[in-house]
């Protein structure tokens, strides 16, 4: 049932496995999780490897010292935050390594790591970033601060951001879908794409969608679409486009 079967590289556990090119798949090695605290024990988690056979082609690796991982264990008591290490931009890759206070932008066809963004951390509690979509002005971000309350159930907070690149400014963002009457959040950093025709995606699922239409919450294309909805209809995808 499979068109073909990749070994992982000896001793990793890919986390986030993605097309490269048309030989290769981009990976990144979650194992370093399990050293919380401690000096990183290979050269490299990040894999360029082959689709042929899951050979490594290029190892890329990210200069930190000690492992600072989205884990957090208390006793027995073990959760991880949703912080994603590899987001496409165009043809390269951004690298989101949460042991380290700088995210790197990997260059393909030059094979060239070079610094992106700067993660300068203030307080007490560390915020581990993921980078949405990109575009030539500004960057979509999420924070997420590395703390959980046991006993609660509850942390991870998070945070919507957008770095201006004109400026160099950081500021909180609020991104809104105008199909809904009342506000709705977009999520510019869930399901980057970072193409040139589209920048993201996201779902909606048809009984959330019949649900606004027969509240009269929806208007423009949404609206139509909806109309011709029932509950057991599959999701629509929504796109979000440059201008």
């Amino acid at each position: 049932n499979f068109k073909r079967k990749l070994d992982q590289v000896s001793g990793t556990q890919c986390m986030e496995v993605y097309s490269f090119d048309e030989k290769n798949l981009i990976c990144y090695d979650m194992s370093v999780y399990y050293e919380e605290g401690k000096p990183h024990s290979k050269p490299a988690y990040y894999y360029i490897v082959s689709k042929q056979d899951g050979s490594v082609t290029r190892e890329i690796p990210i200069p930190f010292e000690i492992v600072r991982s989205p884990v957090v264990q208390e006793g027995d008591f073990v959760t991880m935050a949703q912080v994603r290490a590899l987001t496409p931009s165009g043809n390269d890759w951004i690298l989101s390594e949460t042991s380290s206070d700088t995210l790197y932008q990997y260059v393909s066809d030059q094979a060239l790591l070079r610094p992106f963004l700067v993660n300068a951390c203030s307080g007490d509690i560390f915020h581990f970033l993921t980078v949405g979509v990109v575009t030539d002005q500004y960057c979509f971000m999420q924070a997420t601060e590395k703390r959980f309350d046991f006993t609660k159930g509850k942390g991870f907070f998070t945070k919507h951001l957008v770095y201006e690149f004109a400026d160099q400014q950081v500021y909180e963002a609020n991104v809104y879908n105008g199909d809904f009457k009342e506000k709705r959040g977009v999520d510019l950093t869930a399901n980057p794409l970072n193409q040139p025709s589209c920048m993201a995606y996201e779902t909606i699922t048809a009984d959330k969608l019949v649900e606004a239409y027969q509240e009269h919450k929806l208007q423009g294309q949404l609206e139509e679409i909806a109309s011709k909805l029932d509950e057991e209809d599959n999701p629509v995808i929504m796109l979000v486009k440059r201008k």
